[in-house]
């Protein structure tokens, strides 16, 4: 029981930006930002050298959509 309570007090404790939120704000904030020049330059290139894009640039677009909804979410539920 005591180590339940010493958990939500150090939880309420450590809250908010200044605290364990700002470990989970900075690489939310980024991680897509590094994501999104690295694919911007990877479908730049695919199209001035090959003229067209592939599924495989499909597959990463929408996984670069899916990391910044996720990101968002847990930049904005960061107390």
């Amino acid at each position: 029981m005591e180590l339940i309570q010493n958990t939500v007090m150090l939880a309420a404790r450590d809250v908010g930006v200044g605290g364990r939120g700002a470990h989970l704000v900075i690489p939310s904030l980024v991680g897509p930002v590094l994501a999104t020049i690295l694919v911007f330059n990877r479908i730049y290139w695919r199209i001035s050298l090959v003229r067209t894009l592939g599924l495989d640039d499909l597959c990463i677009t929408l996984s670069l959509v899916r990391l910044c909804s996720l990101s968002s979410i847990n930049v904005l539920k960061a107390d």
